[in-house]
């Protein structure tokens, strides 16, 4: 437990993607690595990722599917049309993670 709201650290989030196809984009709020997993019964689909090399050159990285990888959601990235069922799995840590209430959701009230 946290005595203040800013002594509370930044904590990761999972993202769950059912069927989402997601243009290219970025995710500049990320404040770190991502891990990715995509599963399911489907054809196409690779999540790809633009990254800078440490030398600064732009080359495109693809990832296969069901199997974890780390990505930068900060770099411009995209899923390739698919048919089928896929299930997306992305654990990342959000710069606003630590404004959200620590109350468990089952407790909070119905509207």
């Amino acid at each position: 437990m946290y005595s203040s709201d800013s002594q509370r650290k930044h904590e990761p989030a999972l993202q769950i993607g059912i069927d989402s196809k997601p243009a290219i984009h970025v995710d500049p709020r990320n404040l770190g690595p991502s891990y990715a997993i995509a599963v399911g019964p489907y054809c196409g689909g690779i999540l790809w990722q633009v990254e800078r090399t440490s030398d600064g050159q732009i080359m495109q990285r693809v990832f296969t599917p069901a199997k974890w990888h780390m990505t930068n959601g900060r770099e411009p990235h995209a899923v390739t049309p698919f048919v089928g069922n896929r299930v997306a799995l992305i654990a990342f840590t959000h710069s606003s993670t630590h404004l959200a209430s620590s109350r468990p959701l089952l407790d909070a009230p119905v509207s």
